[in-house]
């Protein structure tokens, strides 16, 4: 029986790692991608050659984890755009499961897995070859298993930092759900038990980078008057359109969440939904490309469609069914400073 039982669990991770590959491979040949890296990808393919050589300044420095493990792994430089895609697909396959308690059955997973996937962040991860964000979405998607342990859990909050520092506007969200059932206080100190080491660990490390070259993405260029003033003239005119792109008809699904869970009077979910939602706002004061900014609010996403098919599994289902045929139909734009390009 045992034997039985775990031929199937290694069965449905070797089904849901196919289902990934299936779902990425439709989304390449839409898309029909570039295989040369774009942009800020163009950036870390430069750091990914010596991620360490600092007689070559790149204000991408502090950005270091996928650079390093592109170049540790032999993808370095022209082959970086592939490390991206790679942990894509290993994203994708942990998004099949479950972040409650138990299982869901494996349909539902393909289910979830093809809604968030044909949303604006696998369209991102192939449209701009070479960046970074899906290391960070792993890292932050790892975090939300309950079961991962502490020194597990506080490595892959650095280490997502470590890998784009945006990271930090998932975190409030985050520490809210792995702590959720704690009492307030008790829940708050084991937060800043985790929060706190991350933090200053990756404080020294910036530290320690600027003291060996000079960074032009510091938090300087960040947290000035003029580029957050210039931010909120560029963003705000176009914040409804930049968040609807993000994950377009699948915002759905979290609004639904934080009413079903307010009916049901479960406000501790209602706050953890909300600031998984709210703070990756917070972003587009200081930064632009809003809807590529604003996947970060994926693990909303993610739990909410968990939630909800917990309480009604048949209803959930045929909801995001809808949403996918739906998504399938609207044209995808990314949404940045001066820019809303269509790319289907």
């Amino acid at each position: 029986m045992q034997e039985r039982i775990r031929s199937e669990y290694y069965f449905s991770w070797i089904f849901s790692v196919g289902f990934s590959l299936l779902l990425f491979a439709i989304a390449w040949f839409w898309i029909r991608p570039s295989a040369e890296v774009q942009f800020h990808g163009i950036l870390f393919s430069r750091l990914s050659i010596a991620p360490f050589d600092f007689s070559e300044e790149n204000p991408t420095r502090f950005r270091i984890l996928s650079p390093l493990l592109a170049h540790v792994i032999g993808l370095s430089g022209r082959y970086f755009y592939l490390f991206p895609w790679i942990v894509m697909i290993v994203f994708m396959t942990l998004v099949q499961r479950s972040i409650l308690p138990g299982s869901i059955p494996l349909y539902a997973g393909f289910i979830k897995v093809t809604m968030l996937s044909f949303s604006f962040m696998l369209f991102l991860c192939l449209a701009g070859p070479g960046y970074v964000d899906s290391m960070s979405w792993l890292l932050l998607m790892i975090c939300l298993f309950p079961a991962l342990n502490r020194i597990a859990f506080v490595a892959c909050l650095l280490l997502a930092l470590l890998n784009h520092e945006s990271a930090i506007f998932a975190l409030p969200g985050i520490l809210l759900w792995r702590y959720s059932k704690l009492p307030g206080k008790k829940a708050v100190q084991q937060s800043l038990f985790d929060l706190i080491p991350v933090i200053i660990l990756y404080l020294s490390f910036r530290l320690i980078i600027s003291e060996c070259t000079p960074v032009r993405y510091n938090f300087s260029f960040y947290l000035n008057k003029e580029n957050i003033v210039g931010n909120i003239l560029v963003n705000f005119p176009l914040l409804f359109k930049g968040t609807f792109y993000s994950f377009r008809m699948a915002w759905i699904l979290p609004l639904l969440a934080i009413a079903s869970s307010i009916t049901k009077k479960e406000f501790r979910m209602t706050i953890i939904l909300s600031s998984m939602l709210l703070f990756p706002f917070f972003q587009l004061f200081i930064a632009y490309d809003i809807n590529r900014l604003l996947c970060l609010c994926f693990p909303a996403i993610i739990l909410s469609f968990d939630y909800l098919f917990r309480i009604k599994p048949a209803q959930t289902i045929t909801l995001a069914c809808i949403i996918i045929l739906i998504n399938l139909l609207l044209p995808v734009y990314i949404i940045g400073k001066d820019t809303m390009a269509l790319i289907l």
